[in-house]
């Protein structure tokens, strides 16, 4: 004997609230896009490296200390890739 599946309506106060859920989420989405698109039209730039210099030597450092922390940046963030010839080398 093959057992029925019940059907269980859901009341249209639930199916409403549901659908309200859903277009608050959709609007959320909406929203940020319109921020996204106003940053594109406005220009978010980043600061260019002259002005980052400029600012760095207004506050009292050197070119040389201003290089040495560069450098110093760069070797502690180095990121390596491998690949997979590489890492078959390894193995």
């Amino acid at each position: 004997m093959e057992e029925k599946r019940r059907i269980v309506r859901r009341s249209s106060d639930e199916r409403i609230a549901e659908l309200d859920k859903k277009i608050a989420y959709h609007q959320r989405s909406i929203a940020n896009l319109e921020k996204k698109k106003k940053s594109i039209v406005n220009g978010v730039k980043k600061p260019a490296f002259s002005s980052l210099v400029a600012e760095l030597t207004e506050s009292g450092l050197t070119p040389d200390e201003i290089r040495s922390a560069c450098e110093q940046l760069t070797q502690s963030t180095k990121k390596t890739r491998t690949t997979k010839k590489e890492k078959q080398e390894v193995v």
